[in-house]
């Protein structure tokens, strides 16, 4: 039976220094079979036929080369017990491999290099999804080409994970395997995304959202220090349409009695009037020339947001920083303010991108939603001072 090797193609080097893997055989000539993977030099392992390293990517690059070296090998033994071999050309045997396993560079694509691809230049945080995906797909099918992907294979996929996640949690692995996918479409490695129809699971979350009662509660009760300050800082970011921890953190000034910032999440333009309520907590928490607001003297945003959930939900069970701004939604919705105003506020955008043309006209409104807002949830007040 002819021996099949896996070697790197050393006659020719690629732009990126990177050289061709392919296997190759005798039979009759000497047959060379594209894999569509590369590797450089300084990769590969020429002795044991494979790549360097167990890094999840290498470790699936490996994965692939070893199943496709399989089917080869199966294919050809089969042929010989057949008596097929004997009678098959050289250029006829390298058809059969090339049409048997699917060879052509679609199927050589990794779903791992390309979830590689579909994360950069993504924020941290979305990028560490990214990765959270690779090793999912690594953990359940380590060699998957973007072209073995179908509906039948991300049904098993969502199976395999609902085991160990939550619904929601799965929904999102399977959409960013779907935007990888979609890179490959848009690359020409693939003619469609065939799991965009794969129906995601789903559950019911529990709105993360005050009632009027629970927020003016949360706003009358008396706290110790630590306890305040948390407090304190959640109206805070009610009061400025919800603001991310994140974001306020490197706030540093007011101008023109409006606060200015891009949300770290969207890069989002936001531009938030300062009302009194709001002032007055800004100058009791004032953080100096660097910053803003002073948020329990941590020295980093995330810290700080640790800090500050910890120390709300002391106060009440569950509640965490990100509750302002579903709940100012919330209360927006009760009083009937526009769908549209609504989503303005909070970075939103509906209909056209030319719309954001129109800023200042939209900004208007928002500013009136947002003191209706404060009106409305500090009306109780009105008597008392």
């Amino acid at each position: 039976m002819a021996n099949i090797r896996i070697v790197l193609d050393k006659r020719r080097a690629r732009r990126d220094n990177s050289y061709p893997i392919i296997f190759t055989l005798h039979h009759r000539e000497t047959i060379r079979l594209s894999t569509g993977m590369y590797a450089a030099l300084s990769e590969w392992n020429e002795p044991a036929g494979c790549f360097w390293g167990k890094t999840t990517t290498q470790k699936a690059h490996n994965a692939r080369l070893r199943h496709l070296l399989g089917l080869a090998e199966t294919l050809i033994m089969n042929m010989e017990v057949a008596g097929e071999l004997r009678r098959t050309t050289a250029a006829g045997l390298k058809q059969r491999l090339k049409a048997e396993l699917g060879m052509a560079s679609s199927s050589s694509a990794l779903l791992v290099d390309y979830l590689e691809k579909a994360k950069l230049g993504k924020a941290p945080r979305t990028q560490r999804l990214f990765a959270w995906t690779q090793k999912q797909v690594q953990h359940f099918d380590a060699g998957v080409g973007v072209a073995d992907v179908d509906e039948a294979w991300m049904l098993r996929y969502r199976d395999d994970l609902l085991q160990r996640y939550s619904p929601n949690t799965v929904a999102q692995a399977m959409a960013w395997v779907s935007r990888a996918l979609s890179l490959a479409v848009a690359d020409g490695v693939i003619s469609r995304n065939p799991v965009k129809g794969v129906r995601k699971p789903r559950e019911v979350t529990r709105k993360k959202s005050l009632t009027l009662e629970k927020l003016r509660e949360l706003r009358d009760m008396e706290l110790p220090d630590n306890l305040a300050r948390a407090r304190d800082i959640f109206l805070l970011q009610f009061y400025l349409l919800g603001i991310n921890v994140v974001d306020l953190y490197d706030l540093r000034k007011i101008s023109d009695g409006r606060i200015e910032y891009r949300r770290h999440k969207t890069g989002t333009l936001y531009s938030v009037k300062v009302e009194p309520e709001a002032l007055e907590i800004i100058e009791r928490y004032a953080g100096g020339e660097n910053r803003l607001v002073r948020l329990n003297g941590c020295g980093q945003a995330a810290t700080a947001c640790s800090v500050l959930t910890r120390a709300l939900k002391c106060v009440m069970p569950d509640l965490s920083t990100n509750w302002a701004r579903h709940t100012w939604a919330t209360i927006a919705a009760e009083l009937e303010i526009p769908i549209e105003t609504i989503s303005h506020a909070l970075g939103h955008q509906i209909g056209s991108p030319v719309t954001a043309i129109y800023i200042a006209f939209n900004q208007k409104k928002v500013d009136e939603a947002n003191r209706r807002v404060i009106d409305y949830v500090n009306a109780d007040l009105k008597g008392k001072k």
